[in-house]
């Protein structure tokens, strides 16, 4: 799904999500990690107020105008954050 997320790492990097699903999301950054890195995260979702803290797998680089696209893969996702990014997808728009 479409939507504009600010996404942070442990390690302080920061990252805008464009598009989220329950099994990848795609930021862009300006401080980009190799494919393959893992990376624990946290973000939230416009639809609720609680923090969610995941662990992502860099899967591949995109091109991007500006700054670094990067496709993650969720890897360590709590069952209800899964529950609320498939009830994020799903959602009318």
């Amino acid at each position: 799904m479409h939507c504009q997320l600010e996404v942070s790492s442990v390690d302080g990097t920061a990252m805008s999500a464009y598009w989220v699903t329950p099994t990848v999301m795609h930021v862009t950054t300006t401080v980009p990690h190799w494919p393959g890195t893992h990376l624990p995260i946290r973000f939230q979702l416009p639809t609720d107020s609680r923090a969610i803290n995941a662990t992502v797998r860099v899967l591949d680089f995109m091109p991007m105008q500006e700054g670094v696209g990067m496709v993650l893969q969720f890897l360590q996702l709590a069952p209800e954050a899964l529950t609320a990014l498939q009830q994020l997808e799903t959602a009318p728009r």
